[in-house]
């Protein structure tokens, strides 16, 4: 997600790491959080904002009959899973549906190093700066 590829680019900079950024097609498909059941579109609008207000996310109104509220931007899969998880425990019904579309891949590099055992060290040096998972990847 975008967000939060801009937080582990920040928080690597302040560390004293350059980095580049880049966007790339995942080859995946993209996924929409809804809430369906919603009994007006009154209540979704509502709802809505009550789910901004709590930061789960922008909702909109996708269909209205029946009802069926969209949280947040269609993502990859690991991002809407981790929505509808943060949905469900604030005690939301939600579902998972593919979208039309193709995820984007955020990619955050650091360094460039002579070594898979250097680029290694230098990972697990980055594991000290709650950051979300890294890896070592070897670019041809």
């Amino acid at each position: 997600m975008a967000a939060e590829a801009e937080r582990v680019e920040r928080r690597l900079i302040e560390a004293g790491f350059p980095t580049t950024r880049s966007r790339q097609p995942s080859g995946s498909a993209v996924y929409a959080v809804l809430i369906e059941r919603v009994p007006t579109t009154r209540e979704a609008r509502t709802l809505a904002t009550a789910l901004r207000a709590q930061g789960l996310g922008d909702a909109v109104v996708v269909r209205r009959d029946p009802v069926v509220l969209r949280v947040g931007a269609p993502v990859a899969l690991r991002g809407a899973v981790e929505l509808a998880e943060r949905l469900r425990a604030a005690g939301h019904q939600v579902r998972i549906a593919a979208q039309p579309g193709e995820a984007l891949a955020l990619i955050v590099r650091h360094g460039a190093f002579a070594s898979r055992e250097e680029a290694e060290a230098r990972r697990r040096e980055l594991g000290q700066l709650d950051l979300p998972a890294h890896q070592v990847v070897q670019v041809r």
